[in-house]
């Protein structure tokens, strides 16, 4: 009795050869898969940047679309800056909303502190011209608003608004560049930022949408709304043309991998096979699957595969866009539960196998071990 290379060969009494098989190990079982799948996801993030996008960007006009998409944004932040609701340090920072809001808060702060320069305070000139659209006033505002308790708001009759004694201590070295704010200081202006002074913003910016402002006159402009839709037009555009490009790349790249090379190759081998020497064959017969289940077996592997199309986008578009684009992500993250099935299968199965095996009633086997099969078979191999 030999055991060579995990497999077991006996003679029996009429002189046939009897084989025990043994099924591929759940390592490279599993190995196989991610070969398949990083090929497919490599493959389709180079379609899609050397061809689909750049075809897709050339066919839709992409380039005047983002030349008229950056100039409404530019329009709407100059309606901000026209009314003083908006201020920037920087020219190159003029249209960076995260950096202009930093800068704006702290001139906001500024003018707590000192009280030299009116302007500063944002929400004084937007609500003193226009309606909160719950008729909440700018006191009221602030008291449901300042989670950061930095402000108070007197009882008189004014309802005058005014940082509390604690935070105006604390907060006081932004008035000297020279001084330096302490950790509690620093950490109270940075709530500040995130809990009272965003919150407050991002209020006044949905009441910017119900009153429709405009730039002061006479400064000729479109409306805020205008411009909002200008540019939720020319998102969705964006977003649309990355899912379609992305599913292009992906279709091809699954094709090409799971469909073409399997039915061209002569033991119906994926690349990843071809490189582990591994054969795929019918777990009762041993023979090599037939090409009708080499299509059906590709489009288990193409199922397998959707966890990557969320982001063979990315290259093109940043992240955050690519995981805003609800049809990808759903997409991605049902195939993702797939995969995790096929992953339990192929622990528990006896035979190694995972969903794709299962459904087409195969199993994966070494090169050599198969070839042991033919042979006492009396195939040639």
């Amino acid at each position: 009795m030999e055991r060579p290379n995990e497999r077991e060969v006996e003679q029996t009494d009429d002189g046939k050869k009897t084989i025990d098989v043994y099924p591929l190990s759940k390592g490279k079982r599993m190995l196989l898969f991610l070969g398949d799948f990083f090929l497919a996801f490599i493959l389709a993030i180079f379609l899609s940047n050397v061809a689909a996008f750049p075809i897709g960007k050339a066919i839709t006009g992409f380039d005047s679309k983002e030349d008229k998409y950056v100039q409404d944004s530019q329009d709407r932040y100059a309606i901000l800056y026209d009314n003083h609701l908006l201020y920037n340090d920087a020219a190159e920072n003029k249209n960076n909303f995260e950096e202009n809001a930093q800068y704006t808060y702290q001139l906001y702060l500024t003018y707590y502190l000192s009280e030299e320069n009116p302007a500063y305070e944002v929400f004084e000139n937007y609500y003193s011209q226009f309606p909160n659209r719950d008729g909440l006033s700018l006191a009221e505002i602030y008291e449901k608003y300042d989670r950061a308790d930095l402000f108070e708001v007197n009882a008189d009759g004014e309802q005058k608004i005014s940082l509390t004694d604690e935070s105006a201590e604390l907060l006081s070295p932004i008035l000297d560049s020279k001084d330096e704010m302490g950790n509690e200081g620093q950490s109270l202006f940075d709530r500040g930022f995130t809990d009272t002074f965003i919150p407050i913003y991002n209020l006044m910016l949905d009441d910017i949408e119900a009153n429709d402002l405009r730039s002061p006159l006479p400064a000729p402009s479109r409306s805020y709304n205008q411009l909002s839709a200008d540019i939720r037009d020319f998102e969705s555009y964006n977003t649309n043309l990355a899912i379609a490009c992305s599913a292009i790349a992906f279709a091809v790249s699954c094709a090409v991998l799971f469909f073409a090379y399997p039915l061209i190759n002569q033991k119906g081998r994926t690349p990843t096979q071809s490189i582990m020497k591994i054969d795929r064959a019918d777990k009762d017969s041993l023979k090599l699957l037939k090409r009708p289940i080499r299509a059906i077996y590709g489009l288990y592997q193409t199922l397998l595969t959707l966890p990557c199309l969320l982001f063979v986008s990315i290259p093109t578009v940043n992240i955050g866009t690519a995981f805003s684009i609800a049809p990808l992500t759903g997409i991605s993250f049902s195939g993702l539960i797939l995969v995790l099935c096929s992953m339990f299968f192929v622990i528990f199965d006896r035979y190694n196998r995972g969903l794709s095996e299962f459904f087409t009633v195969s199993i994966a086997l070494k090169e050599e071990m198969l070839d042991e099969v033919y042979r006492a078979k009396g195939y040639y191999v």
